[in-house]
C-alpha cells in the first residue's frame, strides 16, 4: 500500500468515527450514526492492512485522535465560554481528552493485527472484540475514566439493536454483524470484519 492511499484511509477513518455521532454547531446539527456506525472501523482495517503492532499503534493513534478530536470539540465551549478560561486552556482541553482516547484506539490497533494472524477463522472478530475492550478499560483505568465517544452510542437511533442490548445488557453478541458481513456477496475478510464490529461496539452503550 501507498503512503498516499494509506493516508487516505487515515482521513477516512477520522471522517466516519466522527459522524458516528451526532453534531451541533449553532443552527448546523445532523445525525448520520445509522450509516456511520456500523461502517467506522471499515477504514480502519483497510489502513492497518500489512502493519506491524508499533506502525498499527501508531496509524490508529493519529487517526483517531483527530476523529475523537471533531467529537469533542464542544469541551472547548464548556471550558471557554461557560467555565471562562483561556481559549489555550479550552484546546488543551479538547487535545488532552481525545489524546486519551486515541491512546486507547491505538491500543486496539496493535492488538488486532497481533492477534488476527493467529485467531485463523476466528480472526474476523479480533478487531470488535479488541475494540470493545479497550473502550471497555477507557471507563476506569489510570488514562481514563471517561466513556464518551463509545462508539456504541451511534446505535441510539437503531431500534433492533437497542432491543438486543436491553436483552444482552453491555455484552451483546457480536457474531451477528459478523455473519452478515460475510453474506454480502463479493466481501472478504478485512471487509466483515469491519461491518461486524458494531455487534461488540454497540455492548458499550
Amino acid at each position: 500500500m501507498t503512503l498516499r492511499t494509506r493516508i487516505a484511509h487515515s482521513l477516512l477513518f477520522a471522517a466516519t468515527l466522527a459522524l458516528a455521532f451526532p453534531f451541533r454547531a449553532g443552527e448546523l446539527r445532523f445525525d448520520l450514526g445509522a450509516a456511520a456506525g456500523w461502517l467506522a472501523l471499515a477504514p480502519l482495517a483497510a489502513l492497518l492492512r500489512d502493519l506491524g503492532p508499533r506502525a498499527a499503534f501508531k496509524w490508529t493513534f493519529l487517526s483517531s485522535w483527530l476523529g475523537f478530536t471533531l467529537i469533542v470539540f464542544w469541551l472547548y465551549v464548556v471550558v471557554t465560554v461557560h467555565g471562562g478560561a483561556p481559549a489555550i486552556a479550552g484546546v488543551a482541553a479538547v487535545l488532552v481528552v481525545s489524546g486519551v482516547f486515541a491512546v486507547h484506539a491505538g491500543a486496539a490497533g496493535a492488538l488486532w493485527v497481533w492477534l488476527a494472524p493467529r485467531a485463523g477463522r476466528a480472526a474476523a472478530l479480533v478487531l470488535p472484540a479488541a475494540w470493545l475492550v479497550v473502550e471497555h478499560l477507557r471507563g476506569f483505568d489510570f488514562l481514563g475514566g471517561f466513556t464518551w465517544a463509545s462508539l456504541g452510542y451511534s446505535a441510539h437511533l437503531d431500534l433492533p439493536m437497542l432491543g438486543l442490548a436491553s436483552i444482552a445488557l453491555a455484552w451483546p453478541s457480536p457474531t451477528v454483524e459478523v455473519v452478515h458481513g460475510f453474506t454480502i456477496p463479493g466481501t472478504n475478510p478485512q471487509a466483515s470484519l469491519a461491518l461486524g464490529s458494531d455487534g461488540a461496539l454497540y455492548g458499550t452503550t
